[in-house]
């Protein structure tokens, strides 16, 4: 009886500490949460060439968006086509290129492939795409300093003052590339 009773107080007690760790675990991660929010310039992000940077290996800093709309898009390699639709529908709106830039920032790391053939398929990629800053992240970096989706196809608006306007993961609905449409329109003509 005794021994029944001195395992009942040990199982509440470590359900207690289990809990406790719980609670602590999940406040913390929402003190320490880097969840971008609109309407908010995200934390300045810097790739230096060693940890990644624009595809001449020249260093790039979140701080160059500014002074125009921007477009940036998080992506794994593996997922490239993912959102070719909506691509597509922002191509036939024929948005006025001083208005609009387009950053596209590789998450190398996501990705199987070999960096070296990775590398040259977007250096060949540029031609396609030659309005395009193309940036390599070789650690994460953006995905962990921004909140962003691993191995997913981020989509980004950010205002001419560098603050996010539209954020979204995954492949775009219908609904969701006409709402992006909607907000860079809006932003282009602020």
């Amino acid at each position: 009886m005794k021994q029944l009773n001195h395992d009942r107080l040990n199982l509440k007690y470590y359900s207690y500490i289990r809990f406790a760790s719980i609670v602590g675990i999940s406040l913390l991660s929402i003190i320490y949460s880097t969840e971008l929010k609109l309407n908010k310039k995200p934390p300045v992000v810097v790739f230096d060439g060693t940890n990644g940077g624009r595809i001449d290996s020249t260093s790039w800093s979140s701080k160059e968006i500014s002074g125009t709309t921007f477009t940036l898009v998080y992506l794994d390699p593996d997922k490239r086509g993912l959102n070719e639709d909506a691509v597509e529908r922002l191509r036939q709106e024929n948005f006025p290129k001083e208005k609009l830039k387009s950053i596209i920032i590789v998450n190398m790391a996501a990705s199987w492939v070999p960096i070296p053939i990775l590398k040259l398929f977007y250096g060949l990629t540029i031609k396609i795409h030659p309005l395009s800053l193309f940036v390599f992240d070789m650690d994460k970096i953006l995905m962990k300093e921004w909140g962003l989706v691993d191995e997913e196809y981020n989509f980004l608006v950010l205002s001419k003052t560098g603050e996010l306007k539209y954020i979204s993961s995954g492949m775009m609905s219908e609904e969701e590339v006409d709402k992006l449409i909607t907000v860079l329109w809006n932003e282009i003509n602020l």
